[in-house]
């Protein structure tokens, strides 16, 4: 989305300095607007390289959140609350534990959406590696005290058990079966 700040390079610095926007489909922070001509310095999140751009070619669509594996899933929700900043920042983000850094390549996996496989979650939490693990932005699985038997998650309410035992198909609670096609079409996405 193309912003235009009618040349006011410190008010866009003031809004955007710290936050996390996208440039060219990935997700940045910007460190600072230059208020004399827009040109606006981004540190990239996965590599933390710097680069200079136009301020005109920010992406500031709001960021979709959603599991994040640090290193086990929190589900991250965006506060109602914006004060008078544009961009994503950690005081915006609201989740029922606390949050780790969000300047991090978990991080940056959850807005990409680069998530492990359903098996590779399974594997982690018999292996103790999490006792959570997300395989898309609103599905996870947690650990129970029964043998073969996982918690099935989505966007943090437990729907569901998945038995590891039988096919990779959660039994979904009587309440929650209008979430079937969607665990279908997340599951076989994220089998392999």
């Amino acid at each position: 989305m193309a912003v235009s700040y009618n040349s006011d390079y410190e008010y866009a610095n003031a809004k955007l300095g710290g936050s996390i926007v996208r440039h060219n489909g990935l997700p940045v922070v910007v460190k600072s607007v230059d208020i004399g001509n827009g040109r606006t310095i981004l540190k990239h999140l996965l590599t933390g390289a710097s680069e200079i751009v136009d301020l005109k070619d920010l992406d500031l669509e709001p960021i979709e959140l959603g599991y994040c594996n640090w290193p086990f899933a929190i589900y991250l929700a965006r506060l109602p609350v914006r004060n008078w900043r544009q961009g994503l920042r950690q005081d915006f983000i609201y989740s029922a534990h606390p949050i780790e850094n969000i300047y991090s390549n978990q991080f940056y996996n959850m807005v990409q959406g680069i998530y492990p496989t359903i098996m590779n979650c399974v594997n982690s939490i018999y292996c103790e590696e999490a006792f959570k693990k997300a395989f898309s932005k609103v599905f996870a699985l947690g650990k129970t005290n029964t043998t073969g038997i996982l918690d099935f998650f989505y966007k943090d309410y437990k729907v569901g058990e998945l038995d590891i035992n039988r096919p990779l198909i959660p039994k979904l609670y009587p309440d929650y079966k209008y979430l079937t096609e969607m665990v279908e079409e997340t599951i076989h996405d994220h089998y392999i």
